[in-house]
């Protein structure tokens, strides 16, 4: 939980620097999601739903409380954002608004022995606004989907993609900054 308030943390000193993510919906909407999967986890699943609900009500953020989300996660303008059960969010994740991370499409794929139908994000990854991640994908650590990108298949690491079908643009290897 602290990761994820460091995230909205502005660079300021004082109290100015905690202020801000008290009052950001975004990291409440946070919050309330890891409530929702804490109650997940110790089987109480009328709870679960009900925050999830309470989310959508509040914020007009849909996080299924299924879904895994590690921490550091932001979401920049949340409003129509969705993300499915069974989706996995590695560290350090910004995903901005009306972004879709879910929906299997009838797919499966395996990964470390599992069966897999919803999308994989990996570490220090950027959805950029209204893009669309849909079914069994992986999209690699350090990677940029650009805005109304739709995509389908997985995306290496390092990578950056738009347009519609997809175009790939490498990046050179380095950690963002947080």
């Amino acid at each position: 939980m602290f990761s994820d308030f460091n995230r909205y943390k502005k660079p300021s000193t004082g109290i100015v620097g905690l202020i801000v993510p008290i009052l950001n919906p975004m990291f409440w909407a946070i919050f309330i999601y890891r409530l929702a999967n804490f109650f997940y986890k110790i089987k109480l699943y009328p709870l679960s739903k009900l925050f999830q609900l309470v989310n959508f009500f509040l914020f007009k953020v849909e996080i299924n409380f299924r879904s895994t989300i590690k921490k550091g996660f932001k979401i920049n303008h949340g409003i129509g954002t969705v993300i499915g059960g069974g989706a996995t969010i590695g560290e350090n994740v910004t995903v901005f608004q009306g972004v879709t991370i879910g929906g299997n499409m009838g797919k499966m794929k395996i990964v470390n022995k599992k069966k897999v139908t919803q999308p994989i994000i990996e570490d220090g990854a950027i959805i950029g606004p209204y893009a669309q991640i849909l079914g069994p994908v992986t999209i690699g650590e350090n990677s940029h989907v650009a805005a109304h990108t739709i995509v389908t298949k997985d995306i290496p690491s390092n990578t950056i993609v738009f347009g519609n079908p997809n175009q790939y643009k490498q990046r050179l290897e380095r950690k963002r900054k947080i």
